[in-house]
C-alpha cells in the first residue's frame, strides 16, 4: 500500500509538473545525440498526401472530377490554409525568438478512417524556452494565427451554406450533426437567421472546414500542460497556471457527461499532455499589449469551445409505411395498441392493419376485414380507434356513428345520445361531413369513454358505458393554450385518469385533467413534423395518437403524398418518440 501511495504522489506530481521531480528525471536521463535536421522533402510529401487526403474527405470519398471540384478542394483549400497559419504562427514566433523548430509536420489520415483526412499539424521546437516573452508569443501566435483564418472561413462559408429540412433517413441509418460555439452559432443567426423547426444549417465545405479550424483552435488553447493554452497561461499566471490546468481538466471531466469521446482528451492529458506546465525561471515582466493578447486568446477560447463537437443523429423517429397490399394509399386516421400489436385504421377502408417493424422501417398489412358495417349518409369513414379488452371501438367520422369490432371482425353499432345532448345544451355541429367525429378513447376501467369531434365546434364529450350504448354526461370546448387556439383536434389517448389530445395543426399533444378539464401540460412535435411533409393544402399532419409507459406513437397521413424526400411516405409514417416523464 505505501508503494502504491509513493508512485500515485510521484504521478501527481508528475501531472502538475513540479521542477524537483522533473530536474529528477533529467538527470537520470542519458545525454542524447544531436537530432539531425529532417530534410524538406518530407515535410513537403507530408503536405501534398495531406491535401489528397483532406481533399477525398471533402469529396466523401467520391473521385468524379464533379465531387472533388465543388466538395474536395474547396475544403481541403481552405484546412490546409488554417494549419498552415496556424502552425506557421508557431515557427515565426521561434524564429523570432532566436529558437530552432522544424517545419510543419503534417499528418494524413485516410478518408474513410477520419472525415476530415487528417489529424492536424505539428512542428518541433528544438531550443530550450527559458523567456516568459517567447513562451506567451510562440503559444499565442499559432491560435490567432489560426482562428483569424477560420473566421474569415466561416462567415464566407455561411453565405455559401444554407437551411434546409433535415431529410427523413432510412431506417437504422443516421447523419452527423455538428454542435455549436457561441461565435458560429451568433454568425449562423446573423447570416442565416433563426433556423426553423426541423431545419438545420447544412455547411458548404468552407464553413465546414472553419468550422473544424474553431474545434481546432479551442482545443489548442485549454489552459493544460503543453497545450498552447498551458503555454500561455503559464507565461501569463507562473505557477498559478496550474489552477486553471486542474480546472479545465475538470470541465473536461464534466463535458463527458454530454459527450463520451472527450474521454480521449482526458487520456491523453494524464498520458502525455500533463496537466502543470514546466517552470520558467524569468521574472521579466510582459508588457501590456503582450498580457491582453493572452487573455485574447482565453476569450476566443470561450468563443469557439464546442460542448458537443458531433452526435450521430439516428433514424429512431420516423418510419415511413409500406403496404404491398394495399390497393391505394394508405391513409391512417388512428391508431391502438391490443395484445403487443399495433393496430391502425385507414379513412374510407373496412379493414383494420396491423404495422410490424421489419428492416425497411414498418410494414403495414390487413389483419381484420370488418363485417357488418352498412354505409351511412355519407358512406364509411373511420377516423378513431380504441380497443378494452379485446373489443375495439371506431368511430364513423361522417355519420357521427360509433362501432364495436370483436376479435373475428364482426361489428355492432354502439347506439350514443349526442344528438339529444346537443339539443340539450344548445351545441350546434357543422353541416360539413368532414367536421365530425374524429376520435375514440376508452379508460381503463371500460366504463367511461371520451369521443372528439374534430372542428366547428372541436368538442370533446365525456361519456359512460352501460348496457350496451353510450350516454353522454359533460363536455368540453377546448380553449386557447400557451398562446395558441385550439380549433382542429384529430385524436384523443386516455391513459393514467388523464386525456392526451392531439392538435393536429399545432403540431402538439395536449395533457389534459378530465375531472376539471384544465391543460396540465404539452408535448411539441414540430421538430419532427417539420422534416415529413410540404402540406401547403392540408396533409401531412398527425391523425392517429397511441402511447404506452415508454413511447409516444403517431400516424401521420400523406394522402398519398411523399414526404420531403420525394421517394416515401405515400401511405402515411409512423413515428415513435420517447415520452417525456411524468406526461
Amino acid at each position: 500500500m505505501k508503494t502504491f501511495m509513493r508512485a500515485a504522489r510521484r504521478y501527481l506530481a508528475l501531472l502538475n509538473m513540479d521542477p524537483d521531480v522533473l530536474r529528477e528525471r533529467n538527470e537520470r536521463r542519458p545525454p542524447g545525440k544531436e537530432k539531425k535536421e529532417v530534410s524538406s522533402w518530407v515535410h513537403a510529401a507530408l503536405f501534398l498526401l495531406t491535401l489528397l487526403t483532406t481533399t477525398l474527405a471533402g469529396a466523401d470519398g467520391r473521385f468524379a472530377w464533379k465531387d472533388i471540384l465543388e466538395s474536395g478542394l474547396p475544403f481541403s483549400l481552405t484546412l490546409m490554409t488554417i494549419l498552415i497559419f496556424h502552425e506557421m504562427g508557431h515557427y515565426a514566433a521561434a524564429r523570432r525568438f532566436g529558437l530552432r523548430a522544424t517545419l510543419p509536420f503534417f499528418i494524413p489520415l485516410p478518408h474513410f478512417i477520419s472525415p476530415i483526412g487528417t489529424l492536424g499539424a505539428v512542428i518541433k521546437i528544438r531550443s530550450p524556452l527559458r523567456e516568459r516573452r517567447a513562451l506567451l508569443w510562440i503559444g499565442a501566435s499559432g491560435p490567432l494565427a489560426g482562428f483569424i483564418v477560420s473566421l474569415a472561413a466561416v462567415v464566407v462559408g455561411m453565405f455559401l451554406s444554407e437551411a434546409r429540412p433535415v431529410p427523413v433517413l432510412p431506417p437504422d441509418s443516421f447523419l452527423l450533426h455538428f454542435g455549436d460555439s457561441l461565435l458560429f452559432r451568433v454568425i449562423a443567426l446573423l447570416v442565416i437567421g433563426p433556423i426553423a423547426p426541423g431545419h438545420d444549417v447544412f455547411l458548404s465545405p468552407v464553413a465546414w472546414a472553419g468550422w473544424i479550424g474553431f474545434l481546432v483552435t479551442s482545443l489548442n488553447l485549454m489552459p493544460i500542460g503543453q497545450l498552447d493554452g498551458g503555454h500561455i497561461m503559464h507565461a501569463l499566471l507562473g505557477r498559478r497556471q496550474l489552477i486553471a490546468g486542474w480546472a479545465g481538466f475538470i470541465i473536461l471531466l464534466f463535458f463527458c457527461f454530454f459527450w463520451v469521446y472527450w474521454i480521449v482528451w482526458i487520456f491523453l492529458v494524464l498520458l502525455f499532455l500533463r496537466v502543470g506546465h514546466p517552470a520558467i525561471d524569468d521574472a521579466t515582466p510582459l508588457g501590456r499589449g503582450e498580457r491582453a493578447s493572452g487573455w485574447l486568446c482565453m476569450a476566443i477560447l470561450i468563443l469557439t469551445f464546442i460542448p458537443v463537437p458531433v452526435v450521430p443523429v439516428e433514424n429512431d423517429s420516423i418510419f415511413p409505411f409500406r403496404c404491398e397490399e394495399c390497393p391505394g394509399p394508405l391513409e391512417p386516421s388512428g391508431l391502438t395498441m391490443m395484445n403487443g400489436r399495433l393496430l391502425l385504421v385507414s379513412d374510407s377502408d373496412k379493414k383494420i392493419y396491423e404495422a410490424v417493424k421489419d428492416p425497411g422501417g414498418y410494414r403495414a398489412f390487413p389483419v381484420l376485414t370488418l363485417r357488418g358495417l352498412r354505409p351511412g349518409a355519407h358512406g364509411t369513414d373511420l377516423e378513431g380507434i380504441a380497443q378494452h379488452r379485446n373489443v375495439l371501438y371506431l368511430v364513423d367520422e361522417r355519420n357521427r356513428r360509433i362501432f364495436t369490432a370483436d376479435a373475428s371482425g364482426r361489428t355492432a353499432l354502439l347506439p350514443h345520445d349526442i344528438g339529444s345532448y346537443n339539443s340539450k345544451h344548445m351545441i350546434s355541429f357543422s353541416p360539413k361531413p368532414n367536421a365530425a367525429f374524429e376520435g375514440i378513447a376508452i379508460e381503463a376501467s371500460g366504463k367511461t369513454a371520451y369521443i372528439l369531434n374534430e372542428r366547428e365546434p372541436c368538442i370533446i364529450y365525456r361519456l359512460t358505458l352501460d348496457d350496451g350504448k353510450m350516454t353522454a354526461e359533460s363536455h368540453f370546448i377546448p380553449g386557447p393554450y400557451k398562446g395558441t387556439e385550439i380549433r382542429d383536434a384529430s385524436d384523443i389517448f386516455a391513459d393514467g385518469g388523464h386525456l392526451y389530445l392531439l392538435h393536429r395543426k399545432g403540431d402538439r399533444i395536449i395533457k389534459i385533467d378530465p375531472k376539471t378539464w384544465r391543460y396540465c401540460a404539452e408535448f411539441s412535435f414540430r421538430h419532427i413534423a417539420a422534416r415529413m411533409y410540404i402540406s401547403p393544402k392540408g396533409y401531412g399532419f398527425a391523425e392517429g395518437l397511441f402511447m404506452d409507459r415508454k413511447k409516444i406513437y403517431l400516424a401521420f397521413d400523406g394522402n398519398g403524398k411523399t414526404m420531403r424526400d420525394g421517394t416515401s411516405g405515400i401511405h402515411g409514417a409512423l413515428v415513435i418518440v420517447p415520452r417525456p416523464k411524468n406526461f
